[in-house]
């Protein structure tokens, strides 16, 4: 899905990726490229570190020959404490261009290594919950009100999805292939932590896109991806 933001909305053509060896990051580098190439655009250098090991002369060295044609970088962290190094090199190598990142970025530090630079922060993450927002604090008071407590990220997870349900069984006769035959129609349920509307595979078609701005993190969209 981030490939199709990326390539859609922020309208790149011409990436570079930048991917630990461990963890889940391979794949989501993986994934990227392939979705990235099959919509037109062009992965320029894939680069590999190790993860918390702070050896990135080399591979941000390679991807900054290509400066000239770089639109971004599209860096999947495995571990939140590479962000600090990572940010230090990219401007050491004066790499001043948009981040495209996994929602590990959420929880990473360093971000003031480069203000100017962790400005340009763009990620997505499958649950972002905008706490400010009036719609949640009307449900926070009703929801305390109730229990006792307020809510937390996990009270959000089943009260989205039991949303999404009961909108699926409303009106149909509910058996298992009227159930999946509506979920997979292309049904959107609104949520807090995330919009939900699955595809044939069950795989939510929905990613919030978030980006760091002067200290806080921003909601930018709630991206539908297409088939």
């Amino acid at each position: 899905i981030m490939a199709q933001y990326v390539y859609f909305v922020e309208n790149k053509r011409n990436i570079s990726i930048l991917n630990a060896i461990e963890g889940y990051s391979p794949l989501l580098a993986a994934t990227f490229a392939a979705e990235f190439e099959r919509l037109g655009g062009k992965i320029l250098v894939r680069e590999t570190y190790s993860s918390k090991r702070f050896q990135l002369e080399e591979p941000v060295s390679r991807i900054a020959a290509d400066a000239t044609e770089l639109e971004g970088i599209y860096i999947p962290l495995a571990d939140k404490i590479d962000a600090p190094a990572i940010l230090s090199q990219l401007v050491q190598n004066e790499l001043n261009l948009n981040i495209y990142g996994n929602q590990d970025w959420l929880i990473a530090k360093g971000f003031e290594t480069s203000t100017e630079l962790s400005n340009k922060i763009t990620f997505s993450s499958d649950y972002f919950i905008e706490f400010d927002s009036d719609d949640f604090q009307i449900f926070n008071e009703r929801f305390a009100n109730i229990t006792g407590k307020d809510v937390n990220r996990n009270v959000l997870y089943g009260y989205d999805t039991s949303k999404y349900l009961l909108t699926v069984m409303r009106n149909i006769n509910n058996n298992r292939l009227n159930i999946r035959n509506k979920m997979i129609s292309g049904l959107t349920s609104t949520g807090f932590h995330n919009n939900l509307a699955f595809n044939e595979s069950r795989v939510n078609r929905f990613l919030n896109i978030v980006r760091y701005k002067d200290g806080v993190f921003q909601l930018v969209d709630k991206f539908r991806s297409g088939d």
